[in-house]
C-alpha cells in the first residue's frame, strides 16, 4: 500500500524564509527514489497568507519511505534545514497515512 508523507512547515511572518533541500539532495531523491518508482508522487503548496508550506511526498509502500528518511544524504541536509528554520521560529510537523 502507498504511503504519503506529509512535512508541513509554518511561519510567524512572510520576512522568514523557508529553507529548501540542496540542488544535490534534490538531485540523489530524483536518482534514487523517483527514477526508481520508491516515491511516486509529490506535491508542494503554499497557503494562501503564505505562512504555511506543505510539502507532501506519497512513496510505494512503507519499506521506500522508511529507506528515504534513514537515508543519510536526505537526513544530512534536512536536519540543516530544520534546525535553521526552527531557529529563526518555523514550526515543522509530519503526520504519515496510507494511501
Amino acid at each position: 500500500m502507498a504511503v504519503k508523507r506529509t512535512v508541513t512547515k509554518v511561519r510567524p511572518n512572510t520576512g522568514v524564509n523557508f529553507e529548501i533541500l540542496g540542488t544535490a539532495t534534490n538531485n540523489h531523491i530524483t536518482t534514487n527514489y523517483v527514477d526508481t518508482d520508491k516515491q511516486i508522487l509529490y506535491n508542494k503548496s503554499l497557503s494562501e497568507d503564505e505562512l504555511i508550506l506543505t510539502v507532501e511526498r506519497t512513496f510505494a509502500n512503507t519499506t521506500a519511505k522508511d529507506e528515504f528518511e534513514a537515508d543519510s544524504t536526505f537526513r544530512i541536509d534536512a536536519t540543516a534545514k530544520r534546525n535553521t528554520m526552527t531557529g529563526n521560529g518555523i514550526s515543522i510537523s509530519k503526520s504519515i497515512t496510507e494511501v
